[in-house]
C-alpha cells in the first residue's frame, strides 16, 4: 500500500498539471449543440459535466426548447414531459446558453459555426416523415401523422393544417406509438382532453369531429407490431371506446408467445387476451360503447380512392416469410381488399433533412453518415439523436445515445484533437445582429413559459400553448420598445399577445417590463398601484369582504384608465396605500392634466426628481416647471399596418347600468370584452382618456 498510494499520486499529479497546461495554452473549448431537443440537451449536460471548463451554446430554431418533448408527446402523457425539468438545470448552467429563434443554414451557416467553435454537434432530429408513395396521396385528408402530431401539440408550422374531422372513419397507416397517439387523441373524450395542454385551436376542431371509428393498419403481424405495451393498454381502456381484434389474426399465437423477449411476450399477451379471451368486466363495458378502433395486419396500401377529398384506399394482403418470427419480412400478394374512410393518416417513420450543403447527409437513410458520433470527413463535427440513428427509440434510447456522443465530445477535447483557441458566440452574434435576427433567451423562456402557464390557469389547463413565434418573440420584443408609462405598457402588450385578461399587470411584471420606481411617476394611481398589486390582492383574498372585492375592482378599474367615483371602500384603499382620490366628478382637462408622452427605447429623464406627495399632484396639473413633455414617437415593431393588422381581443372594467329590486338602476363595475384592430386602435381607444397626446400615424 505505501508503494501504490505514492505511485497513483504521481499519475494524479501528471494528469491534473497536463490538463491545466492544455487549457493554458489551447483555450477554452466552446461547443456548440444544434437542436434543443432531448438529444442536445442530453449532449449539453454530458459535455459540462465530463469537461469542467467547456463553454456550451445550444441553438434553436423556434423561440422555444425542448423540441419533441414539448411538440412531439401527446398531451395526455404530461409524466413524460417530467424530463423538461432536467434540461432547465442544464439551461441554467453559468457555463450553458440556450440561443432560440436562430435557424441553422438561413440565419447562420454551419462554416459560420465551424469558425466560431471547437466542437459543432447536430441534433436538430427529423423534421420530415416519410411517404407512402402510392396514387392519391395528395387527395385532401391525406395527412401526415406527424404534422397531426405538431397540429395538436401547437407546432408553429402545423397550426394551419387542415384537417376535416367530419367523417365517420379514420385509417391510420403505421404500427408503431406514433399511430396509437394519433389513434387516441382522434377517440378520447373531450372532456379528459380538455385537461391537458393539447391546443385551443384542436380541442375547438376535436370537439366537433364526428369520427366514431379508427382503424390502424400495418404491413406485417401481431409479432412484429412497433408500439409498447404502454400505449396499447391506454388504447384498450380508453372510456366509452371498443377494441376490435380480428381472431384469425390471433390463432396460434398462443404457442409461439413463451418464446418471445419479456417485452414482446408481455405485449403479445396483452392483445391475445384482449381478443380471445376478454374479462368479464371488459365485455360488459364494451357492450355500451359508442366508439371502436380495430388493429388490422399483413396488409400495404396501394392507392387511395377520392376526386378532392379521401374517400377510401386499396389495400393489399401481405404473406410473412423469415425465421425469426419478430424480424418476418411483409411479402406482398396478389390479393386486395378496399376499405372506405374520410381521414387517412400516414404514421411510416420520420426523417431527417440536410440543413446546410456543408453537413454530409445520406438522403437515402435520412442520416448524417458518422462512426461514433463523429462526421465523416468532418473533425470537429458530431452528429446525435434522429439524425444519427434515425427515428428510433424512445427518450431513453436517446438518453443513452447522447450521452455517448458527449463523452466523445470531450475525449477528443481531452486528447487535443480540437482547437481551443475559437471565440465562441461573440463571432455568431455579430452575425446576427447584422441581418436583424432577434434571438430568445433561456430566461425570455422563462416568461413565455409564466405566461402560458397563466393562460392555462384561466382555462384548467397545465398551460396554453402560444402557437405564433412572433408572439413567441414578443415578451423580448416589448421590453426594449414599450412605451415608458404603465398604461401604454399594458395596452400595447395586450396588443401585442392578444391577452384576455384586463389590465395585464401580471404579465408586465412576469416579463419584467415593469419600470424602476423613478420611471413610473405617472398619475400616482398607476405608480402605487403597480408597485404594490400584488398586496392589494392578496388583502382581498384574504378578507374575501364586499368591500375588498370592490376596493380591488377599483383598483383594477383605475389602471385600466377608469374614472371611479369617490366611495367608502375607496377611501379605504387609498388611505391604506397613501393615493390621492379621483372623484367621478374630476375632468381630465386637456389644459391642466399632465399628458406623458409615448417614448420608445429611451431612459433619460422626462420629469424631474421630486418624490413628495404634494408634487405628485402638481404634475398632474402641470405646475413643475421641470417636468419635461416630449414628442409622441413609436418604433416600427409598436406600430401595425391596418390592412394586416390583427384582431386584437381584451377586456377592462367598465360601468354599466344594472337593474335591481324595485326596477331601480345603479352604476356597477362590470368585466366588458373588447375587440380592436391593431394596437393602433388601441392608442386611440387610450387617447380619449386623455392617457396620451395624439395618436401614432
Amino acid at each position: 500500500m505505501l508503494f501504490i498510494l505514492p505511485r497513483l499520486c504521481r499519475q494524479h499529479l501528471r494528469t491534473y498539471v497536463q490538463s491545466n497546461i492544455r487549457q493554458l495554452t489551447t483555450g477554452q473549448p466552446n461547443v456548440c449543440i444544434v437542436g434543443a431537443g432531448p438529444a442536445g440537451f442530453y449532449t449539453a449536460q454530458q459535455i459540462l459535466k465530463g469537461n469542467p471548463n467547456a463553454v456550451v451554446d445550444i441553438y434553436e430554431k423556434l423561440p422555444v426548447p425542448f423540441g419533441l418533448v414539448r411538440y412531439g408527446v401527446a398531451p395526455d402523457h404530461p409524466e413524460v414531459k417530467n424530463v423538461i425539468n432536467t434540461f432547465t438545470q442544464t439551461a441554467s448552467k453559468d457555463r450553458c446558453t440556450f440561443i432560440g429563434n436562430v435557424t441553422i443554414g438561413k440565419d447562420i451557416s454551419i462554416a459560420d459555426l465551424q469558425k466560431a467553435y471547437s466542437a459543432v454537434v447536430l441534433s436538430y432530429g427529423a423534421d420530415n416523415d416519410r411517404l407512402l408513395g402510392v396514387p392519391g396521396e395528395n387527395l385532401k385528408n391525406v395527412i401526415s401523422a406527424r404534422s397531426f402530431v405538431g397540429w395538436y401539440n401547437g407546432l408553429p408550422q402545423d397550426i394551419d393544417l387542415q384537417v376535416n374531422l367530419d367523417t365517420d372513419r379514420a385509417v391510420i397507416i403505421g404500427h408503431g406509438n406514433v399511430a396509437l397517439d394519433v389513434a387516441r387523441i382522434l377517440l378520447m373524450p373531450i372532456d379528459l382532453l380538455k385537461k391537458t395542454d393539447i391546443s385551443q385551436h384542436s380541442l375547438d376542431a376535436l370537439s366537433k369531429s364526428r369520427i366514431k371509428e379508427v382503424t390502424v393498419i400495418g404491413r406485417r403481424g401481431p409479432l412484429q407490431v412497433a408500439f409498447t405495451i404502454k400505449e396499447l393498454r391506454e388504447m384498450i381502456r380508453l372510456p366509452d371506446c371498443k377494441p376490435v381484434l380480428s381472431e384469425e389474426d390471433f390463432i396460434g399465437v398462443d404457442k409461439l408467445i413463451q418464446d418471445l423477449p419479456r417485452p414482446r411476450r408481455r405485449l403479445t399477451e396483452l392483445m391475445y387476451k384482449t381478443c380471445m379471451e376478454p374479462t368479464e368486466k371488459d365485455l360488459k363495458l364494451w357492450e355500451t360503447a359508442k366508439k371502436s378502433w380495430s388493429l388490422s395486419f399483413c396488409m400495404s396500401p396501394l392507392e387511395i380512392f377520392g376526386d378532392k377529398y379521401v374517400t377510401g384506399l386499396k389495400l393489399g394482403i401481405n404473406k410473412l416469410q423469415g425465421e425469426d418470427l419478430v424480424k418476418q419480412s411483409a411479402i406482398l400478394t396478389d390479393q386486395t381488399v378496399d376499405m372506405s374512410c374520410g381521414l387517412v393518416l400516414r404514421s411510416i417513420g420520420y426523417k431527417s433533412l440536410v440543413i446546410d450543403p456543408d453537413i454530409p447527409f445520406d438522403t437515402k437513410s435520412g442520416t448524417i453518415p458518422n462512426k461514433d458520433s463523429r462526421v465523416e470527413g468532418k473533425t470537429g463535427m458530431y452528429c446525435t439523436g434522429w439524425v444519427s440513428t434515425g427515428p428510433v427509440g424512445v427518450i431513453l434510447t436517446t438518453m443513452n445515445q447522447a450521452f455517448e456522443t458527449g463523452k466523445t465530445v470531450v475525449k477528443d477535447i481531452n486528447d487535443g484533437i480540437l482547437d481551443l483557441t475559437k471565440h465562441g458566440r461573440g463571432d455568431i452574434f455579430n452575425i446576427l445582429n447584422s441581418k436583424g435576427v432577434q434571438t430568445v433567451s433561456f430566461k425570455d423562456w422563462g416568461n413565455i413559459d409564466q405566461f402560458e402557464v397563466k393562460q392555462g390557469e384561466d382555462v384548467g389547463k397545465p398551460r396554453e400553448k402560444m402557437v405564433d413565434i412572433s408572439q413567441m418573440v414578443a415578451i423580448k420584443r416589448l421590453k426594449h420598445a414599450l412605451p415608458r408609462t404603465p398604461k401604454r405598457r399594458s395596452a400595447t402588450l395586450a396588443a401585442y399577445l392578444q391577452h384576455t385578461k384586463s389590465p395585464a399587470v401580471e404579465i408586465l411584471r412576469q416579463a419584467e417590463v415593469v419600470s424602476p420606481p423613478e420611471d413610473q411617476m405617472d398619475m400616482a394611481i398607476e405608480k402605487v398601484a403597480l408597485e404594490d398589486i400584488k398586496t392589494a390582492i392578496g388583502s382581498c383574498k384574504t378578507k374575501r369582504s364586499k368591500d375588498s372585492v370592490t376596493s380591488m375592482n377599483v383598483l383594477v378599474a383605475s389602471i385600466s384608465g377608469e374614472k371611479v367615483a369617490e366611495t367608502r371602500c375607496l377611501k379605504s384603499l387609498a388611505k391604506k396605500l397613501g393615493l390621492p382620490i379621483l372623484n367621478e366628478n374630476d375632468a381630465y382637462d386637456e389644459n391642466n392634466v399632465h399628458v406623458y408622452d409615448y417614448i420608445s427605447d429611451i431612459v433619460d429623464v422626462t420629469l424631474c426628481n421630486k418624490e413628495d406627495n404634494v408634487h405628485k399632484i402638481s404634475r398632474l396639473k402641470k405646475d413643475c416647471g421641470e417636468c419635461g413633455i416630449k414628442k409622441l414617437e413609436l418604433l416600427p415593431e409598436e406600430t401595425d399596418d391596418l390592412d394586416t393588422a390583427q384582431i386584437v381581443r381584451w377586456e377592462r372594467f367598465e360601468k354599466e347600468d344594472i337593474k335591481v329590486k324595485g326596477n331601480k338602476t345603479i352604476k356597477k363595475l362590470v368585466l366588458v370584452k373588447k375587440e380592436n384592430q391593431s394596437c393602433r386602435t388601441i392608442f386611440t381607444f387610450f387617447r380619449t382618456f386623455k392617457i396620451i397626446s395624439a395618436t401614432p400615424a
